[in-house]
């Protein structure tokens, strides 16, 4: 069996459009659905993102100049609580639809397997290694991202300079 914790990662950070009319899933599938959620700690997941907030934000305002007079951590650490706060507000409904995604995606026994990994020790232990797994890789993410965005400033400079445009 693969483990079914990379789908659950890809589920919740992959950048979802709007979620076209689905068919509601029996409530039984949605119930095994909904053990599988709160078992992996999904709400948990989200919090961890949530409180990464503050430092994806100084990275984004990185190369973003704002008046002399104007302190940038400061816009930082407001933009991060209001985005936060926004964030927070919608959890519950994202936690939802997350939750009715798995219940469309798995039949009721799969769902069950799924929760029966999870009772298992290597699933305790994936459940338990799973925020500082997802941590890391946010952040090795983050680094490699990071080195590859430099990389093309670097190698588009000249072209950049014609545009006006002069990375930091």
């Amino acid at each position: 069996m693969r483990l079914p914790a990379l789908m659950l990662v890809l589920a919740l950070f992959a950048a979802a459009g709007p979620a076209a009319a689905q068919p509601a899933p029996d409530p039984a599938t949605l119930g095994e659905a909904q053990r599988l959620m709160n078992r992996v700690g999904v709400e948990a997941l989200i919090q961890q993102q949530l409180a990464a907030m503050p430092a994806h934000m100084r990275s984004m305002f990185a190369s973003i100049d704002i008046d002399k007079d104007k302190d940038k951590d400061e816009l930082i650490a407001r933009y991060a609580d209001v985005a936060a706060k926004e964030l927070e507000r919608r959890v519950p409904k994202y936690v939802e639809q997350v939750t009715a995604l798995y219940a469309r995606t798995f039949t009721f026994d799969e769902l069950r397997e799924l929760n029966a990994f999870y009772d298992s020790t290597l699933g305790k232990k994936l459940i338990a290694t799973l925020p500082a797994l997802t941590r890391e890789s946010s952040e090795l993410s983050r680094q490699m991202t990071s080195d590859a965005i430099r990389e093309t400033f670097r190698v588009l400079a000249p072209e950049l300079e014609k545009y006006g445009v002069k990375p930091k």
